[in-house]
């Protein structure tokens, strides 16, 4: 994560995937950063807290990660694949 305003400075790094980022996706509270990934999981940081891991969601998609919306209570994540595959998360 690099700060905006220098575009520069890095904030926060600890992804425990090394394959490429392919969604981002803020919960609508703003406490949660979701990262799909091309191997299909999805990490997920707390942004409040110097975007520490929060958990991992891996088994529901074989594909890569293409979008990612949140419920309006930040409780529930929906993931779809380049393989046309819907996965629903519980972010609780």
């Amino acid at each position: 994560i690099i700060d905006v305003a220098s575009l520069s400075d890095e904030l926060a790094l600890g992804r425990q995937e090394t394959t490429p980022v392919t969604a981002l996706a803020f919960s609508p509270n703003g406490q949660l950063l979701a990262c799909g990934t091309a191997r299909g999981t999805v990490e997920v940081f707390l942004a409040v807290d110097g975007f520490r891991p929060f958990g991992v969601c891996r088994g529901g998609l074989d594909g890569a990660v293409t979008h990612m919306d949140w419920s309006a209570d930040s409780t529930l994540l929906q993931t779809n694949s380049d393989a046309f595959e819907l996965a629903f998360w519980d972010a609780r």
